[in-house]
């Protein structure tokens, strides 16, 4: 019986360092159409990776990068409305898209 009870206590203590640790990898796209021409240039900028602590849920983490990816889009916008004292171009359009990996 009191191997029973050591086995579970080892189990117990050692399966919660078992979770994975999940990064967000973030990915800001900027498309700035031509008014004349009407060509479209793509940028692309690469967020770097932001790694969830192991003792997060797969549902924390990915809660956590869409919390990041609407924070990333928020300082686009502001940025690219001057805190929101002008008009966005509808020229020049930002997304941003975050993914839990």
């Amino acid at each position: 019986m009191k191997r029973i009870i050591l086995l579970l206590f080892i189990i117990a203590t050692f399966l919660p360092s078992c979770k994975k640790a999940y990064t967000c990898d973030c990915t800001v796209t900027e498309k700035i159409t031509d008014d004349a021409t009407g060509d479209v240039e793509t940028f692309v900028y690469k967020n770097n990776t932001s790694v969830y602590s192991e003792k997060m849920t797969e549902a924390q983490a990915s809660s956590a990068c869409e919390h990041e990816e609407t924070g990333i889009q928020s300082n686009f916008d502001a940025l690219m409305t001057d805190n929101g004292t002008n008009p966005p171009d509808p020229n020049d359009v930002v997304t941003t898209d975050c993914k839990i990996k």
